[in-house]
């Protein structure tokens, strides 16, 4: 992939901003993961209520974060703690549910 520029030069002498872009195959996507998540995406992820993840959080059982007004929950840390607290059972499960491929 190649990034390319546009620098737009105009009626203004070169004053309007850059534009980058990057050519990349159709085909292609990407699923990134978050590192860091709110309440709401959190108890979506896992199912708990916001009052569990906040008692969770200030326990300093999981890692989270204040930045400005919001708090952000660390998704690996917040894996961790929910495997930690199901024991091998937990563990068992979801590793036979995530082995089994399609073909």
């Amino acid at each position: 992939m190649e990034p390319t520029c546009d620098r737009g030069f105009g009626e203004n002498d070169g004053k309007n901003a850059r534009n980058v872009t990057t050519r990349a195959s159709e085909n292609t996507t990407a699923e990134i993961e978050p590192l860091w998540v709110s309440y709401k995406t959190a108890s979506a992820y896992c199912g708990l209520g916001r009052t569990t993840l906040w008692k969770i959080c200030h326990s300093n059982a999981i890692i989270s974060a204040k930045v400005g007004s919001r708090v952000l929950i660390n998704l690996p840390s917040l894996n961790s703690y929910l495997f930690s607290t199901g024991g091998e059972k937990n563990r068992a499960h979801f590793h036979n549910q995530n082995s089994h491929s399609d073909g």
